[in-house]
């Protein structure tokens, strides 16, 4: 399956779980009432348990346009923005992916048992999987995946990927089927949009660094502001800074708050740093085609 567009909440999704366990004589997945303490032996912390099915891992997709031929120069840009104040980017050698990371924990990227991020570019997704996909396919079905290859050329569709895992589910109460939806994901999901947003309004005059600094709290006040400024116009210019004095890590964690991580070397060959023009590479959310054959329930079945 090709899964460019998929389901949208979490009920379909659960209602293909449970169609594909009716058909092997297994008892649906069932919606959770409560939760509470777990009765356990002393000296031994009480586990929270359910009535209900719980959700151990749940991935949420977007897809977004940046216009035909953009989409690397798009994920360049997307490589200097950390997110989540802690998780810094990494672009993959080839160009065509961005994931964050964790600098200080082992548990890195696809390995990691919390949360994994990325943002890649979904032709040549598509592409590397086509003769796995298509062994055995009908010449129609053939000709469908490589018209969706098109599509995604022709609007330069980059996908965005956020994987939540049970840790991360546990912490924040959305990990039980039922007394979630998906309005409490919402706050969790907005980590590469802010990005995006920034390189936007990356372009900024020197009062307007200070001025968000200040205005966010971040600073009390104008002198400290203007201070952080000048590490931010260093780093934005490609010039040395000392990152062995204290002043560094004081005004990096500032600058942070801001979405700039100055700790990454500013490329200053990529638009994320342009005034708006005809040149700088304009956002959108993808729909689907109306020729896109959307996924039923039950159509899906199990496979190996």
């Amino acid at each position: 399956s090709e899964n460019l567009f998929g389901f949208t909440t979490i009920e379909e999704c659960t209602q293909v779980y449970n169609h594909i366990l009716a058909s092997h004589g297994l008892p649906p997945f069932t919606r959770c009432t409560k939760v509470f303490h777990s009765q356990t032996p002393e000296n031994e912390r009480s586990r929270l348990v359910t009535d209900g099915a719980t959700i151990r891992h749940l991935d949420w997709t977007r897809n977004h346009m940046v216009g035909q031929g953009r989409e690397y120069a798009y994920l360049k840009a997307l490589s200097g923005q950390t997110i989540s104040r802690s998780l810094e980017p990494h672009l993959y050698p080839n160009g065509a992916t961005v994931d964050w990371k964790n600098p200080r924990t082992s548990l890195k990227g696809k390995g990691s048992g919390y949360r994994y991020d990325k943002v890649y570019i979904k032709a040549k997704d598509l592409k590397s999987h086509r003769n796995q996909r298509l062994k055995n396919a009908s010449a129609e079905e053939v000709i469908y995946y490589d018209r969706l290859i098109e599509y995604c050329q022709d609007n330069g569709i980059v996908r965005e990927e956020q994987s939540k895992k049970s840790p991360f589910l546990k912490k924040h109460k959305l990990a039980y089927y039922g007394l979630c939806s998906e309005v409490d994901f919402l706050p969790h999901l907005m980590d590469i949009e802010m990005a995006q947003k920034r390189l936007e309004v990356i372009h900024m005059t020197y009062e307007q660094i200070a001025e968000q600094l200040i205005e966010q709290g971040i600073c009390k006040s104008r002198q400290s502001a203007n201070a952080t400024e000048g590490y931010f116009l260093k780093w934005l210019h490609g010039v040395h800074i000392d990152k062995s004095k204290t002043q560094y890590f004081e005004h990096r964690n500032r600058l942070l708050q801001l979405g700039f991580d100055i700790s990454i070397q500013h490329d200053g060959t990529i638009p994320r740093l342009q005034v708006r023009s005809s040149d700088v590479i304009d956002l959108r959310l993808a729909t689907p085609p109306n020729w896109y054959r959307s996924a039923q329930v039950y159509q899906l079945r199990a496979v190996a």
